[in-house]
């Protein structure tokens, strides 16, 4: 765990590799965070009374103690699906928020662990690491390498042969933090990211920006780019706009794509169909559905998200 003169030393680890933090999120997430000015643990907004997208691991995050805290991580797990490597987009949201390491300095403690805090025997003080060079050991490259690569991270099976002999499996890093307020400023936040894709007719990224000039945030937002998956988007959005189902029902569809199809074989033969049922339950209720209202009413304009919007 790292605390006092500690959290200051891991904020300039992360400046010296030019890396950032990041939370993925909901459109009716994001809602919640404009009106609350920061991110903010699920404590807060369940407490204020604002709307959010229900997660599987709700129950055990309470049972663990970390209902309270506000997670990041030390990648944009979106990257890997726009690369074009067999994984799920981010089942936690289309948008992501690239938060500078400085809000860090404003927590109690942080807590960098090397699996997600929704496991069910998870132990956040346990789990911890503590030390600058534990940390330095979820980065794939040498600090002095220069940015990009100083950035790139390491998961799964990399991260798991640079921690052997901990007791954990190691999956991906993760960072918990306790800070006044349950909640990190929008002041951290450099810029949200968008993914490229539209619903009857209205871009995720034009929305977006409407609700971001609804609260008068001071916020960059860009839509993310990226080949052949955005056709992969596109088909996604079509199959689940009656909701979600699990990815076997559309491994077969003669209506999708090729790039489609041969992503949908590469996330069965690994294994991931229960994270793209994730993926598929929470955009369908956080996203979807607020961008489908939105598109009845007017793309300049958002209809009421989350119920902390105004009349369109």
């Amino acid at each position: 765990m790292f605390i006092g003169s500690g959290i200051g030393d891991l904020v300039d680890h992360l400046n010296r590799r030019q890396a950032s933090l990041w939370h993925a999120c909901q459109l009716v997430d994001l809602a919640a965070y404009l009106a609350l000015r920061g991110v903010p643990a699920r404590s807060l907004v369940e407490r204020r009374g604002l709307a959010q997208t229900a997660f599987v691991t709700d129950a055990v995050d309470r049972r663990n103690g970390v209902w309270d805290k506000v997670f990041c991580n030390l990648d944009d797990f979106g990257r890997s699906f726009a690369a074009g490597r067999r994984a799920v987009p981010n089942p936690y949201g289309p948008i992501v928020l690239q938060i500078r390491p400085e809000a860090l300095l404003d927590a109690d403690d942080v807590a960098v662990t090397l699996r997600s805090a929704g496991a069910h025997d998870f132990d956040r003080e346990g789990e911890s690491l503590a030390t600058i060079e534990e940390v330095d050991r979820i980065y794939r490259h040498p600090i002095d390498i220069g940015f990009p690569l100083s950035a790139d991270t390491r998961f799964g099976e990399d991260l798991q042969l640079a921690f052997q002999g901990t007791p954990i499996e190691a999956k991906s890093a993760e960072v918990s933090v306790s800070v006044p307020g349950e909640m990190l400023t929008l002041d951290h936040v450099s810029m949200v990211r968008a993914e490229p894709f539209e619903v009857r007719g209205v871009e995720l990224d034009r929305v977006v920006r409407a609700l971001v000039r609804e609260f008068g945030a001071d916020l960059s937002v860009r839509p993310r780019l990226m080949g052949e998956r955005g056709e992969v988007w596109s088909d996604l959005i079509r199959f689940l706009g009656d909701g979600p189902v699990p990815i076997a029902w559309l491994a077969n569809r003669a209506d999708a794509s090729p790039a489609t199809r041969q992503w949908m074989r590469a996330v069965e033969e690994r294994g991931l169909g229960w994270q793209f049922e994730r993926f598929a339950a929470y955009l369908c209720e956080g996203t979807l559905a607020p961008l489908m209202m939105a598109g009845r009413t007017h793309a300049d304009r958002v209809a009421p998200i989350g119920n902390v919007t105004g009349d369109p």
